[in-house]
């Protein structure tokens, strides 16, 4: 089971620390080179986000590990960084789809296969393709309790500013999502993306309800029993 590498505190730079870690991961699950050219590129980003008051030494502490990946770079760095941000939007998708087939695991077993699930999400969100979505599963399906995790707590969790705290509050629903994904054969435990064990995160209960009326008729009658 891969491992997400993080250090057990924040460093001096704060939630970016961490964040940044596990967004290339959630990036770039299968390609090692890809999540390294990008860390680097999020690490030089970082270090224009200085706050007024902030002393700017602080945040270089945590970059100088990244330099020698920033010098290999094939493109500027705020290229690299921005083209890995467009992978989030599919990467996204794969989220939505673990959170309907962990309530459907839940309420609806008939339905819990990964097509109806990409069903679903295709006919729901507006401009996604089935084929889009049966592209990027294979590729972000060892994340998507990641994405799952951010994808709700934007929904459930007290609207903030970006902080370490919050970070640590995804991370441990996201810990929970994948313990439940794997316990029904969602995910594979020896290939979905995990926390450090010694690293504490809050334990983060959930509470996923039936699908709505329209979308549970929507699977029926795509797939009569």
């Amino acid at each position: 089971m891969p491992v997400i590498d993080l250090p057990r505190e924040p460093a001096a730079q704060g939630w970016n620390s961490r964040a940044l870690p596990v967004y290339a991961v959630m990036l770039f699950p299968e390609d090692q080179e890809g999540r390294e050219s990008w860390l680097a590129a999020a690490m030089t980003w970082a270090c224009t986000q200085v706050q007024v008051g902030e002393d700017p030494r602080l945040r270089l502490q945590g970059f100088y590990e990244f330099a020698p990946a920033l010098w290999r770079l094939p493109l500027a760095p705020k290229r690299v960084f921005n083209d890995g941000l467009k992978r989030a939007r599919r990467a996204s998708l794969c989220g939505q789809m673990l959170v309907y087939l962990l309530c459907m695991a839940r309420h609806h077993k008939r339905h819990c296969r990964v097509e109806r699930a990409k069903l679903l999400v295709a006919a729901f969100t507006p401009k996604v393709s089935e084929s889009l979505l049966t592209k990027a599963w294979p590729e972000f399906k060892t994340v998507s309790h990641l994405w799952a995790a951010q994808f709700a707590a934007d929904a459930w969790f007290p609207k903030g500013t970006s902080s370490d705290s919050w970070l640590l509050r995804e991370l441990g629903l996201a810990e929970t999502f994948r313990k439940e994904a794997e316990e029904v054969r969602l995910l594979e435990g020896t290939d979905t993306w995990k926390l450090p064990e010694l690293m504490e995160l809050p334990v983060e209960g959930f509470t996923l309800r039936p699908l709505p009326d329209d979308e549970i008729q929507f699977l029926d009658r795509s797939f009569p029993a």
